[in-house]
C-alpha cells in the first residue's frame, strides 16, 4: 500500500496534467507517471521501471516522500484557483504572513484588506480569527509602545465576539450531527430507540431558543435541527413548515451568495422532498423553478451530485403530476448527463435518479423501457446508501414481469427477489413478501388474476395498519399499483 498512490487513484485528468505542468522537467515528473497510471500499487514494479529509465534507488524513498509533498501543493494551488471564496481567503493569509515576516506591514494589511468583509458577511469565522490574529500581529509592528496596549484590548474584544458565536454554531452542529446520524440509520423504521434518542437531544437546552447573538448559518443549524426531528419522527407537516422557514432565508441572501454557497442549493432540494412528502405540490413546483433558474451556478460546482439531485427531482415532480412531456425530455438530458459522469457520481445519486426514471416509464405503460434504468440500479454495489433503491429497483421488475407477456421471467424474478430481502434485516419487508406471494400466483395455469388482485388489495390494507409492515408504502405506491390492475388498467 502505498499513500503516494492512493492519493494519484483520486487525481482527475485535469489535475493530473496540472501536477505534470508543476513538476515538469523533473525526477519526481517521471516517478509520478510511473505511480499515477497503475491500477493496484506493485513496489517492486515501481523501482524495476525507475532503475530501468537509468534511475538510482539509493534515493528512491526519499524521493516518493517529496513526489507526495509535491502533490498535495499542487493540489492545493490547482484548488486555490478554482476553490471558494474561503479557500481564497485561507490562502491570502498564507501570503500576508508571507509579507509580514518580511516587515512588509502596509503590504500585509492590504492583502487582509480584500478578504475580511467578505467572511464577515460569509460567516466563515474561524477564517476570520486567522484573519484578525494576522491583523493584530500587523498593526502592533506599526505602533508605537504607548498605544499597544489599547490595540491588544480592542482585538481582544473582536476575537472574543467571533470565537463566542464560533462556538455556539459548533454546539449547535453537534446536535445537528448527532440527529443525522440517527436519520440516516433509521432511514427506513423510526425506531423506538432513535425517537428517544432525538427526544433527549431536543431537550437540550439550546433548543428552547435561539440566543439573540445568533447568526445566520447558526439560524440555519438551529431549524434543521428542528427539521430532521420532525422527519424522524413522522410529523412531516412540521417538517415541511421548518423547511420552508429556512428555505425562504435563504432566498434573501444576496444573489451571488447563492452562486458560490452550494449549501443554498442542499436546502432548496431539501426543502423541495420536504414538499414532495407532504403532497404540497405547489410549492413544491415554485421550488423547482426557483432552483433551476440557477442550473448555470449548479453546473460550474465541482459537486455533480448535486447537479444528479436535482435531475431527480425535478423526474419525480413530472410523474407526480404526470408531465409526459416534460419527463421525457429531461430523460433524455439526464442520459446525457449520466453517460458522461456516472463513474464520479455517488452511487446513492445513480439509484435515486434511475428509480425515478423506472417509475415514470411504467406510470406510461413503457416497462420494457424501463428495464435498462432498473439494471442501473440493481447493478450497483449492495451498500446501506442503495439496499433500498435495490429493493425498490427489484420490486418494479416484478411489477414488469407480473404483465402477460412477461411471466414466463417472472418466476424466476420471484426467487431472486425473496433471496435479496432475505440478506437485509433492515426493516419489516411484509408488504414485498406479500407483493411477491401474490404474483407468483399468476404462473399457476389456473390461476385467477382478478381474483389474485383482489386479495392481494384486501391483504395490503390490512399492512397499512400495522405500524412496523407499513413503512414498505413510503417506497412504492402499491395499492394505487393493485388498484389499477383490478381495473385492468
Amino acid at each position: 500500500m502505498s499513500s503516494l498512490h492512493n492519493l494519484t487513484k483520486t487525481l482527475s485528468s485535469a489535475e493530473k496534467g496540472y501536477i505534470n505542468k508543476s513538476i515538469a522537467g523533473t525526477k519526481y515528473a517521471d516517478l509520478f507517471n510511473i505511480i499515477a497510471p497503475m491500477q493496484e500499487y506493485d513496489e517492486a514494479l515501481v523501482k524495476k521501471k525507475w532503475a530501468a529509465a537509468g534511475n538510482s534507488l539509493k534515493d528512491f524513498a526519499v524521493l516518493k516522500l517529496r513526489l507526495y509533498d509535491k502533490v498535495l501543493e499542487a493540489l492545493w494551488q490547482y484548488g486555490k484557483s478554482k476553490g471558494s471564496y474561503r479557500e481564497q481567503a485561507m490562502h491570502t493569509v498564507k501570503l500576508a504572513n508571507v509579507l509580514y515576516k518580511r516587515n512588509l506591514l502596509s503590504e500585509a494589511l492590504d492583502l487582509i484588506a480584500d478578504v475580511k468583509p467578505l467572511m464577515t458577511e460569509l460567516e466563515h469565522w474561524d477564517i476570520l480569527v486567522g484573519i484578525l490574529l494576522m491583523e493584530e500581529d500587523c498593526v502592533l509592528a506599526k505602533t508605537d509602545a504607548k498605544n499597544k496596549q489599547e490595540i491588544v484590548r480592542q482585538y481582544h474584544i473582536a476575537l472574543c465576539n467571533i470565537t463566542e458565536k464560533l462556538a455556539l454554531r459548533y454546539r449547535y452542529d453537534s446536535l445537528r450531527k448527532e440527529l443525522l446520524i440517527l436519520e440516516q440509520e433509521n432511514v427506513v423504521a423510526r425506531s423506538e430507540t432513535a425517537i428517544a434518542l432525538a427526544e433527549a437531544i431536543m431537550q437540550n437546552p439550546l433548543m428552547r431558543a435561539l440566543p439573540e447573538n445568533h447568526d445566520f448559518r447558526t439560524f440555519i443549524i438551529f431549524h434543521t435541527i428542528r427539521r430532521i426531528y420532525y422527519q424522524l419522527t413522522g410529523n412531516f407537516e412540521e417538517s415541511f413548515l421548518e423547511q420552508q422557514l429556512i428555505f425562504e432565508a435563504f432566498k434573501k441572501r444576496p444573489i451571488w451568495l447563492k452562486y458560490q454557497d452550494w449549501y443554498f442549493m442542499q436546502i432548496t432540494l431539501n426543502y423541495i422532498n420536504t414538499c414532495e412528502k407532504t403532497e404540497n405540490y405547489v410549492a413544491w413546483e415554485e421550488a423547482i423553478s426557483y432552483l433551476t433558474t440557477f442550473e448555470k451556478g449548479i453546473a460550474a460546482l465541482p459537486a455533480l451530485w448535486l447537479r444528479g439531485q436535482l435531475f431527480s427531482t425535478q423526474i419525480y415532480c413530472c410523474v407526480v403530476q404526470k408531465k409526459w412531456v416534460q419527463f421525457n425530455e429531461l430523460i433524455i438530458s439526464y442520459n446525457d448527463f449520466y453517460d458522461n459522469n456516472h463513474k464520479k457520481l455517488e452511487q446513492v445519486k445513480i439509484a435515486d435518479a434511475n428509480c425515478a426514471v423506472s417509475i415514470g416509464l411504467i406510470e406510461q405503460g413503457k416497462g420494457d423501457a424501463a428495464l435498462p434504468y432498473i439494471g442501473r440500479v440493481i447493478d450497483l454495489p449492495d451498500t446501506n446508501a442503495v439496499i433500498q433503491y435495490k429493493i425498490i429497483a427489484r420490486m418494479l421488475r416484478l411489477t414488469i414481469y407480473s404483465e402477460p407477456a412477461k411471466l414466463k421471467f417472472l418466476e424466476k424474478e420471484c426467487d431472486n427477489t425473496v433471496n435479496y430481502l432475505k440478506k437485509f434485516n433492515h426493516r419489516d419487508y411484509s408488504v414485498e413478501f406479500t407483493v411477491i406471494d401474490a404474483i407468483r400466483r399468476l404462473t399457476n395455469k389456473t390461476a385467477n388474476p382478478p381474483e389474485i388482485w383482489k386479495k392481494l388489495h384486501a391483504d395490503l390494507k390490512k399492512l397499512q395498519n400495522n405500524p412496523l409492515a407499513n413503512v414498505g408504502f413510503h417506497y412504492f405506491e402499491y395499492l394505487d399499483w393493485v388498484e389499477r390492475k383490478i381495473l385492468n388498467n
